[in-house]
Formats: structure tokens, C-alpha cells, sequence
């Protein structure tokens, strides 16, 4: 369906708030900072059309942490707003792992290790057959100081979407990284 509501060429001034948020969603395919601060309006853009709406607070607090790893920035504000964006998405809307899967990455990035494995356990929790969720649950537990646990989860998220997304094989490379298999890695 939201593939589906993307490809259907719309106006610009017809968007509604949920066709931004699925523009936003298509832009953060790319990894370019162009994408990711387009991207950023369009969340915007549909919080402007419905204040609070959770999934375009989730979409924001992406692209915050998307464009500090994008930027290799060494100052850590675009993660602690990622941070509040996904407690307030999650404060909104409590049944959605979504936002504390964004949370649980952005605590990943500020190294605390126990909030982010937090983040995703009650992630999980709430939406235990999230692909992306459990990916992102497995490269905590690789930054975490435990690899081998991470590589059993991710093969449950590739198990759940086996034509995964681009970021997917980056998380698979840092965990044989970490498990000291470095050929894997590199592959």
C-alpha cells in the first residue's frame, strides 16, 4: 500500500500528512545528506499538516541520527535530539517499537549500551517479528560485547525479511567483526 501511494502522482499541494511521511520514508533509502534533510522536511511537513503524529516524530528522529553517522560528527546534539524525538514518538503512540528502535540506535551511537539493549528488548517486545527491529537489536548486541548473540538475532531478521535493506549487510559486517572474523567482514 505505500509503495503503492508513492508511485501515484499527486500535486504537491494535495500531500496529506501521510504521503510526507511516506515521501520522507523513501528518502532515507539513499544515505546522501541531500536525502536525509529532504527527507527531514517531509516529516515536518506532515507534523505541520497533524501535530504529533507518532510515525513522523520517529521519521525525524532517523533522519537525526542518520545525518550525525552520514557526517561522521564527533559532537553528539543531533543524536540527544534523536533521543527526545523517540521518547516523545514513543510517549505518543506506547504499543509501536518503532520509536524505541530509534532510540535504541541513537543510545547505540552515545554508547550507552544498556539504554539501547533496553530500547530494543522492549522494542521487540512490543513488535517481535519487526525485521528491522531485531537488526537493529543485533548490532546493539555486537556493540554490546555480545556478538554471537547479535549474529543468532540477525539471522531471525533476515529470516523475517530475506531481501533486506541496504544498512542490513553493514550491521552483518561489524558482527563478524566483532566475532574477530574478519574474511566474513569483509564480504
Amino acid at each position: 500500500i505505500d509503495e503503492a501511494e508513492v508511485r501515484t502522482p499527486i500535486p504537491a499541494t494535495d500531500f496529506t500528512a501521510y504521503r510526507n511521511l511516506l515521501e520522507g520514508r523513501r528518502l532515507l533509502h539513499g544515505s546522501d545528506l541531500q536525502s536525509i534533510r529532504r527527507a527531514r522536511r517531509m516529516f515536518k511537513e506532515a507534523l505541520t499538516l497533524v501535530p504529533n503524529y507518532p510515525a513522523a516524530v520517529v521519521g525525524l528522529a532517523r533522519t537525526m541520527t542518520y545525518e550525525w553517522v552520514v557526517r561522521g560528527m564527533i559532537e553528539n546534539d543531533l543524536l540527544k535530539e534523536s533521543v527526545e524525538l523517540a521518547s516523545k514518538a514513543a510517549s505518543l503512540d506506547p504499543h509501536d517499537g518503532r520509536a524505541l528502535r530509534e532510540r535504541g540506535y541513537a543510545n547505540l551511537y552515545l554508547r550507552r549500551h544498556d539504554e539501547s539493549l533496553q530500547d530494543f528488548a522492549q522494542a521487540m517486545a512490543l513488535n517481535p517479528h519487526d525485521a528491522d527491529i531485531l537488526e537493529g537489536y543485533a548490532d546493539s548486541l555486537a556493540h554490546s560485547g555480545d556478538p554471537r548473540q547479535g549474529l543468532n538475532m540477525f539471522n531471525k531478521a533476515i529470516e523475517l525479511n530475506p531481501i533486506p535493506p541496504d544498512e542490513y549487510p553493514w550491521t552483518l559486517g561489524s558482527i563478524y567483526y566483532q566475532l574477530g572474523d574478519y574474511k566474513a567482514a569483509l564480504q
